[in-house]
């Protein structure tokens, strides 16, 4: 069985990718796909569009706790038992045609990987911000081909019974935090580039200046547990800064807002950092498991870290 794992809280766009997937045959293999509709504290105006989904491909639970690594460890939790893999897609995302058939193709190659991540396309809303936004996630997918980046990416039930569920405290970074982890026990994102989406952006400023600091704050958390590892050593400034080639383009438009993007984000990362180092051990190492018990994480093999 494999899981379509769906955070949700306010996005009324989880109606679009609800269709989506729908049409692309969902019913018919409801015997090996089933989608999980995990409501984050949600809206009036989300529950009545969930309400009307059809059971037969699609559950539904509520969660009052906020955050979509709460959610997501939520779903885990309840399915583990008879799941096998675990696919994880956003509510502004739609999948493109052939999705559902391959995604069980793929979990039933002889040598299928534990973990791999599908193709990602970018759309851009008619602003100007939307274009410059999708520019950065595609040259950030582009360039970290084997970083276990979500959305669109599926991991093996052993996966999270060895490396343990996402970290409940991180808002925007839990996939990168996780994808530090499974390092540790030598695990690898493999591309199949035939199991599509399309991730429609349409962010605000003030939302897009939002996500650049809460990138930053949850580098920093992840920076703060090599320094207590005390794996970081002359390599501080590479983690803090994580350069990413984010002007490829030579339109000077693009490539001031990857400067700027950068300057927000690192000084969000800097600032946490310093609060960290301030109040001391307020970033724990304890992983929280499949079945309730915590590990603590030794070591980390060093992968540069993004975005």
């Amino acid at each position: 069985m494999i899981r379509i794992i769906v955070p949700c809280s306010s996005d009324v766009r989880i109606k679009d990718l609800y269709k989506s997937l729908k049409k692309d045959g969902l019913k018919e293999v409801h015997k090996e796909i089933k989608i999980t509709i995990c409501l984050n504290n949600p809206t009036e105006k989300v529950k009545q569009i969930v309400e009307n989904f059809d059971n037969l491909i699609c559950e539904t639970f509520s969660t009052k706790k906020r955050g979509s690594s709460v959610a997501k460890n939520e779903a885990i939790k309840s399915s583990i038992k008879n799941t096998d893999y675990f696919n994880f897609l956003d509510t502004d995302c739609v999948v493109k045609k052939g999705y559902s058939q391959n995604l069980i193709k793929a979990t039933k190659e002889k040598n299928c990987p534990l973990i791999f991540r599908g193709l990602v396309e970018f759309i851009p809303s008619k602003s100007l911000l939307s274009e410059l936004n999708c520019y950065l996630r595609t040259i950030s997918y582009k360039n970290n081909p084997k970083s276990f980046l979500s959305p669109n990416i599926t991991v093996s039930r052993k996966v999270f019974e060895k490396v343990g569920l996402f970290n409940k405290e991180m808002r925007f970074g839990e996939d990168l935090e996780f994808g530090q982890r499974i390092s540790e026990f030598g695990f690898k994102v493999e591309k199949r580039g035939s199991i599509k989406i399309i991730h429609k952006d349409d962010e605000s400023f003030l939302k897009t200046i939002k996500t650049m600091l809460g990138y930053g704050r949850d580098r920093a958390f992840r920076i703060w547990r090599r320094v207590k590892l005390k794996q970081i050593k002359l390599r501080l400034f590479d983690q803090i800064l994580g350069f990413q080639p984010y002007w490829e383009s030579i339109d000077p438009l693009k490539i001031l807002f990857g400067l700027f993007y950068i300057f927000i984000s690192r000084t969000s990362c800097l600032f946490a950092l310093f609060l960290l180092f301030k109040k001391g051990d307020e970033f724990f190492l304890e992983v929280e498991m499949i079945n309730g018990t915590k590990r603590i994480i030794k070591k980390l093999p060093f992968e540069r870290d993004l975005p």
